[in-house]
């Protein structure tokens, strides 16, 4: 996962961004390997974010929210990583669109 941290950073270094924070790097890192399926949702919907952790299932209804992944956006583990707790920061729609800048254009390049 740390090769993983590294790459993406030097991504964005080389298109001549800003680093983004390292701690949410580390955090959408954790994320895509633990939850891959909620990670690619939250890429296709990042401002969906916000309601990761807010309420009960019934909550949820009526929302654009997958019904299989409905029960990660109440998992505590989920929410504890979005939330960063213990970290000083959090994932936010925000930082998911500037994490997502990190891609190249061409996702279909091999080596």
């Amino acid at each position: 996962m740390h090769n993983s941290n590294i790459i993406a950073r030097d991504i964005d270094l080389l298109r001549g961004a800003d680093i983004i924070e390292r701690k949410k790097l580390a955090l959408w890192t954790i994320l895509t390997f633990r939850w891959p399926s909620l990670a690619n949702y939250l890429e296709e919907y990042p401002d969906m974010i916000k309601y990761i952790g807010k309420g009960k299932k019934e909550d949820l209804q009526g929302i654009n929210i997958l019904e299989n992944l409905q029960r990660l956006f109440l998992n505590p583990n989920v929410c504890d990583v979005i939330q960063g707790n213990g970290i000083g920061t959090a994932l936010d729609e925000r930082a998911i669109r500037d994490l997502l800048g990190l891609r190249t254009s061409d996702d279909s390049c091999t080596t």
